[in-house]
């Protein structure tokens, strides 16, 4: 089963080697994580939350994601 989202704006989501911006989808597996990045402006700031697939709650996203 998978959990898909869309990346707020002013946020990029890190899924293992590969980037997402804002309005992007992002789908998170059963055995993966994401890493949730402030990217005020465009531009990629800190790290503000990692979450694995058993932490994000499908009907609330976590902040930087909303509903896909």
């Amino acid at each position: 089963m998978t959990k898909t989202y869309r990346v707020d704006i002013g946020f990029d989501v890190r899924k293992g080697d590969k980037w997402y911006g804002a309005g992007r989808l992002v789908t998170v597996n059963d055995d993966e994580s994401i890493e949730i990045y402030a990217a005020p402006h465009g531009n990629r700031g800190d790290r503000i939350a990692v979450h694995s697939y058993d932490s994000l709650v499908r009907d609330r996203p976590p902040t930087g994601l909303g509903r896909a």
